[in-house]
């Protein structure tokens, strides 16, 4: 997560004369890519701080929109302006809070986080983060030493504060509200994080905000971002349910993340839908890596459908993962509150999800060590 933090770094300084310049192609796969409403000034003291506020430095403070290019004709990463000219009273007495002065260091963690963006609308993001939290969680719990009380390790963050599901799925009360996503980011920290987290049974803590119109776009970045070091301070793994439609944060949550990847399903507009969004995404942040997921795929099915070769062929790339589809246990999970590893742990469904988990997850969290240090504790 750091590394990702550098290189983007890297990016915006060795472009010519010390400037940033993104082109976006189209904005239509993205939908509303409009700028952040809310005026950002923060204050000298709420400078941007940690992996995910180091990333979005020079893309989300202070870009403005002009013929789908989003550019920054007064940015220089190693020193601020110095013209006050068109300046504000108040920043021309603090200089320019807003460009950064220096290359922040990112933080020193070794958190991993993991981010799930959706293709199109209904393509099971909310079920997948859920149940990838669960095994990460599951998996956690067996390789430290039995508590009867043990903190939870992993967080479900969802970022979608207009539409997100996260905690009505898992049946717990969202805690965060819409004004302290608004409000500023100094007073984001990691006791008020941790007295805004909601955990369920299973032992995942969830932040998630109440659905409100147009709060995606009131949201103040830097703030989101805040929470994001906050969380990444607090749990060893952090999953990032994201909206589809884009946000000046979103960049900056999608290169803070150890992984990136795309849900879609195996259909031909979610496939051409995926497609253009990865293009833009890595048009716009070169040094992320973007995986691709198949959700909802028929396994068993004779009728004239897709596979996955036609898939990889649409998409010019290679699919990372394939999970089934199970619609009735997906249901009744989701009408129990609970993740579909509890309801119905030997599902095809889950063992796709567990193949996922395996191939991020670090080899010493995995359960068969514990198993064989409890055989070799028993001989």
């Amino acid at each position: 997560m750091n590394l990702a933090m550098e290189n983007m770094w890297e990016y915006f300084e060795n472009s010519e004369d010390g400037q940033a310049s993104l082109m976006i192609p189209d904005p239509s796969p993205f939908g509303d890519i409009r700028p952040n409403p809310m005026p950002i000034a923060p204050t000298a003291e709420a400078e941007a701080k940690g992996a995910f506020a180091t990333a979005a430095a020079a893309e989300l403070l202070a870009p403005s929109v002009t013929d789908n290019v989003i550019t920054d004709t007064n940015f220089h990463a190693p020193m601020p302006p110095t013209s006050t000219i068109d300046q504000p009273k108040s920043q021309q007495q603090q200089g320019d809070p807003i460009t950064p002065k220096g290359k922040t260091p990112p933080l020193a963690t070794d958190a991993k986080c993991y981010a799930f963006m959706g293709a199109s609308g209904g393509s099971g993001v909310t079920t997948l983060c859920i149940q990838m939290a669960y095994e990460i969680a599951s998996r956690v719990q067996k390789t430290k030493s039995l508590q009867r009380h043990m903190e939870p390790s992993v967080c479900l963050i969802d970022l979608d504060f207009e539409t997100g599901a996260c905690a009505s799925y898992l049946d717990v009360p969202p805690s965060l509200d819409i004004a302290d996503i608004c409000g500023p980011a100094d007073r984001i920290d990691k006791s008020l994080v941790q007295a805004l987290m909601s955990t369920h049974e299973c032992g995942i803590s969830v932040l998630s905000t109440p659905n409100a119109l147009g709060a995606n776009s009131l949201a103040n970045p830097e703030t989101v971002l805040a929470l994001l070091d906050a969380a990444v301070q607090m749990y060893d793994h952090v999953i990032l349910d994201l909206p589809r439609i884009w946000q000046p944060w979103i960049g900056a949550a999608i290169s803070g993340a150890d992984h990136f990847a795309i849900v879609s399903e195996l259909t031909v507009p979610s496939l051409h839908t995926a497609r253009s969004r990865l293009a833009n995404i890595e048009k716009v942040l070169p040094d992320v890596t973007c995986e691709v997921v198949l959700n909802k795929v028929e396994r068993r099915s004779f009728r004239n459908s897709l596979r996955l070769g036609d898939a990889e062929k649409a998409l010019k790339r290679t699919v990372s993962s394939v999970i089934c589809t199970d619609q009735d246990t997906a249901r009744e999970a989701i009408n129990c509150g609970q993740a579909i590893g509890i309801i119905r742990p030997e599902a095809r469904y889950v063992k796709d999800v567990k193949t996922l988990c395996a191939k991020w997850v670090k080899p010493e969290e995995k359960t068969g060590f514990f198993g064989k240090d409890r055989r070799k504790k028993r001989a």
